[in-house]
């Protein structure tokens, strides 16, 4: 080991990477999710179990693919109902 790393700094940068690799794959999904809702207009509830079922979500951060396939288009709802201007963009 060099100098100055200890095992325990080796431990938490391999879990910051793991937890990176996770959310990355839960951003991939959510993105492919989200097209999917934009272009055939079903429901969340049922892409989510389409997609969670298909899929490997192994080391996936599901709560975040969740947060995201849920977050983005209560966001845009938001959006339109706060500021017409968005709806004309």
């Amino acid at each position: 080991m060099s100098a100055g790393i200890t095992l325990s700094d080796n431990a938490l940068e391999n879990e910051r990477r793991q937890l990176a690799a996770a959310r990355r794959k839960a951003r991939h999904y959510a993105v492919q999710a989200l097209y999917q809702w934009a272009i055939t207009g079903n429901y969340l509830a049922d892409i989510e179990q389409q997609f969670t079922e298909e899929f490997d979500f192994r080391g996936t951060d599901t709560g975040y693919f969740r947060e995201m396939l849920h977050g983005v288009p209560a966001d845009l709802a938001a959006a339109l109902d706060a500021d017409p201007r968005v709806r004309a963009a």
